[in-house]
């Protein structure tokens, strides 16, 4: 299990949050293997009024969606 946590300062700026789960699984020797995991992330955005103009030249929303990641290790 692993939790991701932070916050963007660029044009899109807001609070960061990214949690996932998974697993490896080893391949004779142990030091080899795949790494599996699936998460959901999600930032809360706030635009400025160069971006978009919208609710006092600042645009809210969030971005998210699941992901799925996968590694090999050696």
């Amino acid at each position: 299990a692993e939790v991701q946590l932070g916050y963007s300062m660029g044009d899109a700026q807001g609070l960061y949050f990214s949690p996932q789960i998974g697993m490896h699984f080893y391949f004779g020797h142990k030091k080899t293997g795949i790494s599996a995991a699936v998460g959901y992330t999600v930032q809360h955005c706030t635009l400025d009024e160069y971006d978009c103009i919208y609710k006092n030249g600042y645009y809210d929303y969030n971005a998210e969606g699941f992901n799925l990641t996968v590694s090999f290790d050696f």
